[in-house]
């Protein structure tokens, strides 16, 4: 019977390059837009971006994105209840009194909350105007 030897998934050249790409960083980690650059780069051939993602966390190298945020893009995750909310705030309506809109789609909510400041903008400057006349 012949004894299999595992061949090791990653290459001391690969983890030099972990440690070279990190060191490189402002802040010495590896971020998710630097492990889509890592992917082009022939040292990692072969590899994923959840590969090379948790191989950096495993090895200490790896921010992830802040909490709240998305992570491909670190833009504030808006939860359609707080949509649902500032709705309630800009319609001037009693607390939990649109929360069947909580189903609907987030970006037309947010799309509708938009609207609703921007009417109420200039609704205000236009009060102002005749307030000063």
């Amino acid at each position: 019977m012949t004894k299999s030897i595992k061949a090791p998934a990653w290459s001391p050249v690969q983890l030099t390059a972990f440690a070279t790409i990190a060191g490189d960083q402002p802040s010495g980690l590896i971020n998710n837009e630097v492990v889509k650059t890592m992917l082009v780069n022939p040292v990692f051939a072969g590899k994923t971006a959840p590969m090379l993602r948790g191989k950096a966390k495993n090895l200490d190298l790896y921010q992830s994105a802040p909490v709240g945020t998305r992570a491909s893009s670190n833009e504030p995750v808006t939860r359609k209840a707080s949509v649902v909310k500032a709705l309630e705030i800009a319609l001037s309506l009693p607390v939990d009194s649109l929360d069947s809109l909580g189903k609907g789609k987030k970006d037309q909510l947010e799309l509708a909350v938009a609207r609703l400041i921007e009417i109420s903008t200039l609704r205000e400057v236009e009060d102002e105007e005749n307030a000063d006349s």
